[in-house]
């Protein structure tokens, strides 16, 4: 590892250990980040000297991170002194919880990520939900964000900072993940080497032992019948948890129907009426993607056989065609699902022009490359 690399690793760590932590915001915003980092490269930007990425998808993450927290029947303090009493509690609480009260009785955590995810959060609830994602990326940049790095650097906005310059968002806007990121601007890393950090290094980070081991203390110091363990069972919850691949079985259904030839993704054979799977391109045990882009049909013993492996550049390119062509016909499909979740999880910011099958495939292999070159993730050659 290079001199210059280590020092900036060295930096992180001593931001994670010595920065004062008041409240969980800092171990927030840090996971947030590395997340951002790891999983979704097509929405990170570079200019000059700097990495943008959009604010939205960072409070995305905290309504991820504190939905379970705020929704427990249990009251779980947040930042030193905070108590149920509304007067004593952390800024977006009291805003949190009308929509945690809202979906109590509609399925919880994991109806309200759905409806989100599909843009279908209930016209009722939009005022509230604005506001909330409003009061969330005032507490970030006002906050962590402000103080990250003082303990290190002696100034505010030393590791991270972000653009003034807002767009008015009225309350009668329909909060989609779309309007999320393109409406709440971008923050960026003072620093491109704490980026590279955080791309390298940042899964040591977030392990249990370290960010999440952190915020769970924190918590445990402020209310001392919560144990550290019980807390990071209730960090550790994710909204998407199951293989849902009921979009993809909806498709090929139509396909099916059309006598459309229906082949093995990975092996290019013709698959029966029964039997095979459905198969994640980008694992789904360590990407959660359940995206209609990312699913594919493929045969049984192959699909257990690829398991939780990346499809190696070889693999990709020699079943271009194949991919490309389902891409096609998903976005005959459903087009508004296939390239809102294209552009969200894939593409990014890229313009998609009438070839967009050769730019998405270019990201799919960017993102491959990625996970199993810079991160390490076991690759799959094929059967």
């Amino acid at each position: 590892m290079d001199p210059s690399e280590l020092s900036h690793y060295k930096a992180v760590n001593s931001i994670v250990e010595r920065d004062s932590t008041f409240a969980t915001y800092k171990y927030a915003l840090l996971r947030g980040v590395i997340e951002i980092c790891r999983d979704f490269p097509p929405n990170i930007r570079e200019e000059e000297d700097k990495v943008f990425l959009p604010l939205g998808r960072l409070i995305e993450k905290w309504l991820i991170y504190y939905y379970p927290i705020f929704s427990s029947e249990r009251f779980i303090p947040q930042q030193g002194g905070e108590r149920r009493e509304r007067d004593r509690q952390i800024s977006f609480r009291t805003t949190f919880l009308k929509i945690t009260d809202f979906y109590k009785e509609l399925g919880g955590y994991s109806q309200w990520y759905s409806d989100y995810q599909r843009g279908r959060i209930p016209k009722e609830i939009h005022p509230e939900f604005i506001e909330l994602c409003k009061k969330i990326r005032t507490t970030i940049t006002t906050m962590p964000m402000y103080h990250l790095g003082y303990s290190l650097h002696g100034k505010p906005y030393s590791v991270f900072d972000y653009s003034r310059k807002r767009i008015a968002i009225s309350r009668d806007a329909i909060p989609t993940r779309d309007f999320l990121f393109d409406n709440f601007g971008e923050f960026y890393f003072v620093q491109k080497e704490i980026y590279d950090v955080f791309t390298l290094f940042g899964g040591y980070l977030t392990g249990e032992t370290t960010i999440l081991q952190k915020w769970a203390h924190l918590t445990h110091k402020m209310d001392a019948s919560i144990s550290p363990g019980e807390m990071i069972s209730i960090l550790s919850r994710y909204p998407v948890e199951e293989r849902n691949v009921q979009a993809a079985e909806q498709f090929l259904s139509l396909l099916r129907e059309q006598d459309y030839p229906i082949t093995c993704i990975w092996s290019g054979q013709l698959l029966g009426t029964t039997g095979y799977h459905i198969d994640h391109m980008l694992p789904f045990s360590i990407c959660k993607n359940n995206d209609l882009w990312n699913l594919m049909p493929t045969e049984g013993h192959v699909n257990e056989a690829k398991s939780d492996l990346f499809p190696s550049r070889a693999l990709l390119e020699r079943q271009k065609e194949t991919i490309t062509n389902y891409w096609t016909r998903m976005s005959e499909y459903d087009p508004d699902l296939f390239f809102r979740e294209l552009r969200l999880s894939l593409v990014g910011n890229i313009p998609l022009t009438e070839k967009w099958q050769e730019t998405a495939f270019s990201c799919l292999i960017k993102r491959c490359n990625d996970m199993t070159g810079m991160l390490g993730y076991g690759e799959w050659e094929g059967p």
